[in-house]
């Protein structure tokens, strides 16, 4: 599955997540137990997975507010599967631990984060009703 740039499932997926490349090893392993956790799922779950793949450029906002509405299934679980891999990943290690002690500038942080991200799933409620449109 690929979008108009020519990355597959599995680039936009760690890119959306972790804002790098996806190294190959965890290209493979995302692939071989998507491949497994596909047959979990409905075939109008797998289509309306792809169509969202094909039709969405921000997979972020659409899966979080997937996630909080309950629906695209697929997208939900191949999301978390790719941070369960990216976490074996030393560099991706800032993303999970908290080294550094900024205790003035965290309060900013998690300010600038919480808007981000509501701004995040308000975007994700548009792309979430453009796909039942289609």
């Amino acid at each position: 599955m690929t979008e108009k740039s020519g990355r597959d499932e599995a680039e936009r997926i760690f890119d959306a997540v972790f804002k790098a490349h996806i190294p190959s090893s965890v290209k493979r392993r995302f692939y071989e137990a998507t491949n497994r956790l596909s047959s979990q799922y409905s075939q109008t779950e797998k289509e309306e997975y792809r169509r969202a793949l094909s039709r969405i450029s921000d997979l972020e906002a659409l899966e979080l507010t997937a996630r909080y509405k309950k629906r695209l299934p697929l997208l939900v679980s191949h999301f978390r599967l790719m941070v369960r891999l990216g976490e074996t990943l030393p560099e991706n290690r800032k993303y999970f631990f908290n080294m550094r002690k900024k205790r003035l500038v965290w309060p900013w942080v998690l300010k600038f984060r919480g808007i981000r991200t509501a701004g995040k799933y308000v975007k994700g409620l548009f792309l979430l009703r453009s796909l039942k449109n289609v």
